[in-house]
């Protein structure tokens, strides 16, 4: 079959009875189209082509309930869109959970805590900093002590910007864990007056 012939609609029908070669030829029909349309709104290469990556493979998976009586390119587009919106949004919480961990101990260290016990807080964050998984350490590092964004980070180690925030975000929340009942326990033993 010459499917570079057929419509649009008519590839998604083939593609809808799991034709990987009908497939292919919609992949590199719109690729570029879905690129320019995420990256004109992300503004950063590596999330735009995850966010055509992660429409086709959606595509793919579904393609069993595709509705092929609608305007296929339309279809297509929306998927993008929604995809765009949702790349945005984790980036935003991302941010978000970034701001978080910088203010996680502030008010522990500045109410509660003397000099002495402030030194043992930091110590046990270092330590737990260190034994993060290497690459995770290394970012973390990065971008904490750094003081390196994420565009910065994925430059340096050749990284996707998504790859670096699910490793930040990784990262922060087993510190968050951490750090939280380090806390709780400095806390106990400040009130069982074992820590002055």
């Amino acid at each position: 079959m010459n499917y570079a012939i057929l419509t649009t609609e008519e590839l998604m029908e083939v593609v809808r009875g799991g034709d990987g070669q009908a497939f292919d030829e919609l992949y590199n029909r719109f690729w570029e189209q879905c690129y320019i349309f995420a990256f004109r709104r992300l503004k950063n290469r590596d999330d735009a082509k995850d966010v055509v990556q992660n429409v086709f493979v959606t595509l793919w998976h579904k393609k069993d309930k595709l509705t092929v009586n609608v305007n296929a390119e339309a279809y297509l587009f929306t998927m993008v869109r929604n995809e765009t919106l949702r790349c945005i949004s984790r980036a935003i919480k991302d941010r978000r959970r970034e701001e978080e961990m910088e203010q996680l101990l502030q008010p522990v260290l500045d109410e509660l805590l003397d000099p002495y016990q402030k030194e043992i807080l930091l110590k046990l964050l270092s330590e737990e900093v260190r034994l993060l998984p290497d690459r995770m350490q290394q970012v973390f590092r990065m971008n904490m002590e750094e003081n390196l964004n994420t565009t910065e980070i994925a430059q340096r180690l050749s990284l996707s910007e998504q790859t670096v925030r699910n490793t930040l975000n990784a990262a922060l929340k087993k510190l968050r864990v951490k750090m939280k009942e380090a806390v709780l326990l400095i806390v106990m033993l400040i009130e069982a007056g074992q820590m002055k």
